[in-house]
């Protein structure tokens, strides 16, 4: 069968298709996120991000770094807002940052539960203490994200007073 596209052209339906894509690939070719510009290319190089917090999910929690981790959450919030209100809006480039707050939030996570751990191993005389760097991070990462924690966990890591 043959379809009439215009009044000087028709194609067999077997070439649709193929005419389909290259229009749809001309049209991404030259939108203002396609590849000529900044809005694609940044994205896609930004995908290395969340790629490797992905990547670390599985190394130990002693590696990861508390405040490396807490201003990448927060770079990726603030680029998320960035890439929905910037016009045209970066579809590409708020995936990318949305998937980098998620990777981020469960290394943060991570790093508290060992941090958590690591205070209650001290009770059992089995590792050192937190160090008071280390004690403040615990008690920031609580206060600024509550939302990781249920309301079933509490945190003491106050000193304890000599009798």
């Amino acid at each position: 069968s043959s379809r009439v596209l215009g009044p000087w052209l028709s194609l067999s339906s077997k070439r649709l298709p193929k005419l389909m894509f290259a229009e749809v690939l001309k049209k991404f070719w030259n939108s203002p996120v396609g590849p000529k510009t900044t809005h694609f290319w940044g994205p896609v190089v930004n995908w290395g991000l969340p790629l490797a917090a992905i990547a670390d999910s599985n190394k130990s929690e002693d590696k990861i770094s508390g405040p490396m981790t807490t201003a990448l959450c927060v770079y990726s919030l603030l680029f998320m807002r960035f890439a929905w209100q910037v016009q045209p809006r970066n579809y590409l480039l708020f995936a990318c940052h949305a998937t980098n707050e998620v990777a981020q939030q469960y290394q943060l996570f991570r790093k508290v539960r060992y941090e958590m751990n690591k205070e209650k191993d001290h009770s059992l005389n089995t590792r050192p203490k937190l160090s008071p760097n280390s004690r403040n991070y615990v008690n920031f990462c609580f206060t600024a994200f509550p939302f990781l924690f249920s309301n079933s966990f509490s945190l003491n890591v106050q000193k304890k007073k000599k009798k």
